[in-house]
């Protein structure tokens, strides 16, 4: 069998050529509603593909139980100002590591605390800020007395895209 360059590089050439448009058809994605946002969730090992419409229908779900990231090491638990503060009504858990998460239809998003921009002013009031998965959520928090290192908090957790927001009452403890 007599083969030449020119039909061995014939052949590499349409292998590679039929290897790159698979992998064009298999990586893309294209969202033809300008409207939704998609939040991708890569801190976290699981898949999160989201898709948010309208911040104003938002609810955060409750925990049914606690990501191991969030269990140990102080940080913040977070519910709606409406009930009551149990390990079972939490809708935002924060770590000491400035990692974060809330559940949305279903779907835990992991987010990175943005330290550039915590404030916290001389009348017990702060101000933090989570970013991830193409939401931005800013915390604005009462700090009362405490006990030891965790205070009691009240505040409005602001839920944002680059579209959409959504302003949600809560209370919850921070540990320090």
């Amino acid at each position: 069998m007599n083969v030449n360059s020119s039909d061995i590089f014939r052949h590499i050439f349409i292998i590679f050529s039929i290897t790159l448009f698979y992998l064009f058809l298999t990586s893309c994605s294209y969202n033809r509603n300008e409207k939704k946002a998609i939040v991708n969730d890569s801190i976290s090992n699981t898949s999160c593909n989201l898709i948010i419409e309208d911040l104003a229908d938002i609810r955060l779900d409750y925990f049914d139980s606690i990501p191991n990231l969030f269990k140990y090491g102080g940080g913040s638990v977070f519910t709606y100002d409406s009930v009551k503060i149990d390990i079972k009504n939490y809708i935002f858990l924060s770590n000491l590591s400035g990692q974060a998460v809330i559940k949305i239809k279903g779907h835990e998003i992991y987010l990175k605390s943005d330290s550039s921009q915590f404030t916290y002013r001389k009348d017990d009031y702060c101000q933090e800020v989570w970013i991830g998965k193409g939401l931005q959520i800013v915390l604005k928090l009462r700090i009362h007395n405490g006990i030891e290192d965790e205070s009691y908090v009240d505040g409005v957790l602001e839920l944002k895209t680059k579209k959409s927001k959504t302003k949600i009452k809560i209370h919850g403890y921070t540990e320090t």
